[in-house]
């Protein structure tokens, strides 16, 4: 319920909700309810089963003569009254198409692989039909097959079978596979696969500028970073805990370079990730405001495990700006963990928040749980174009007989 005189921008600010929930509530002293509307039909739906009986009976004829999509849209229309268009019929085949595909799983076994399982048959044993357990063994390379029945499925019928199979093959497989077992292994690498492709998805949504990897980072030329603590925040515990990190230095000294192996890191231990240039995120949520969306920004960053804010203190933020800013370090605090990479020693990010108060209060939140890295070397860049210049203007030596 509102009560007091508050605009209409500060109760969704004071309660959290969208601009339309609160005109919801003021237009109706009462909750309206939902109505859940029917889905609408398609034109094709009352013509779906014919399409399925002429699908159904070109399975008996020759491929040349089966109906393609123009000609069962123009028996629809000619002999049945259909009225709409090319398109919902072409849709409507595919689909059922598809649903009726066959699917093949292709199988292929090198030399060694053997199969192992146990059937079972009724079989004339004394002049009585009794049960038999069949152990089956092949050699799916060569198809060669070995069958010995026994009383019994158990541990005494499956090792003797194995014995007797290699008598009869003359040698040991290099590799014994049963259907479970090949059930099992199936599972593995199409979960395998699944994480994998989930990775692929969330480093895609974290949208690094570039992949990169403490593998490729030069700590020698670095000295002054804590090598020991960064490989710790590798192993990504600190997300867990909702700690933060600051990375502090010079520009050109790798602070983007190790924020973003770290974020890269963390989206391979299953964590959501979104990297950021600070001017770039107060830009969005400037923008998010104006167009009353900025409820929904700050949702999905709250759905974040780490939030990477890059290059704080190369550009000024304004008042409005500043206050957007603040309102998410202030949300994330000890709900997500934030990474900031920033040029400014902390005493001067009222160059860039404006306030005193602001800055301090934003401080506060960031450096209680933290870890600081702080890299005091030269520019990788600088160093880099030194080396190029020296190359370049070394004069070359005199050619001798």
């Amino acid at each position: 319920m509102l009560t007091g005189e508050i605009s209409k921008r500060a109760a969704c600010r004071e309660y959290d909700i969208h601009w339309e929930t609160l005109q919801k509530i003021l237009t109706h002293t009462e909750p309206p309810g939902y109505r859940r509307t029917k889905p609408q039909g398609s034109k094709i739906d009352p013509y779906q089963p014919i399409i399925e009986q002429i699908l159904e009976a070109d399975k008996q004829v020759h491929r040349k003569q089966r109906h393609t999509s123009q000609r069962i849209f123009e028996r629809l229309r000619d002999e049945h009254g259909y009225d709409g268009g090319i398109t919902l019929v072409n849709q409507a085949v595919r689909n059922l198409k598809q649903r009726t595909k066959e699917v093949f799983f292709p199988l292929s076994h090198p030399p060694g692989d053997a199969q192992i399982d146990f059937g079972f048959a009724d079989v004339w044993l004394d002049g009585e039909l009794t049960k038999a357990a069949l152990f089956v063994m092949t050699l799916p390379y060569s198809d060669a097959i070995f069958v010995q029945a026994f009383p019994r499925e158990c541990t005494e019928s499956f090792l003797e079978g194995h014995v007797r199979a290699f008598e009869f093959f003359g040698g040991v497989p290099t590799r014994n596979i049963d259907h479970l077992g090949f059930l099992l292994r199936m599972c593995e690498l199409e979960l395998i696969d699944r994480e994998r492709r989930a990775s692929d998805r969330r480093l895609k949504a974290a949208q690094f500028p570039n992949h990169k990897t403490l593998d490729s980072f030069d700590f020698k030329a670095q000295p002054s970073l804590n090598k020991l603590l960064i490989t710790e925040l590798l192993r990504g515990e600190y997300l867990d805990k909702k700690e933060n990190v600051l990375l502090v230095g010079n520009s050109g000294t790798g602070k983007s370079h190790i924020a973003t192996a770290l974020g890269i890191a963390a989206c391979g231990q299953g964590k959501r990730v979104k990297f950021y240039r600070v001017t770039e995120l107060i830009t969005l949520l400037l923008e998010a405001r104006e167009e009353r969306d900025l409820l929904k920004l700050k949702k999905q960053l709250s759905k974040l495990d780490l939030l990477i804010l890059d290059e704080l203190g190369y550009v000024p933020a304004s008042k409005v700006g500043a206050e957007l800013f603040f309102d998410v370090i202030s949300t994330a605090y000890e709900r997500l963990s934030v990474m900031i990479t920033t040029n400014l020693p902390f005493e001067h990010w009222t160059e860039v928040l404006g306030s005193e108060r602001l800055t301090e209060a934003a401080l506060d939140r960031l450096t209680h749980r933290c870890h600081i890295l702080e890299a005091s070397g030269e520019s990788f860049r600088l160093q880099d174009a030194q080396r190029r210049r020296t190359k370049h203007s070394r004069p070359s030596q005199p050619k001798t007989k």
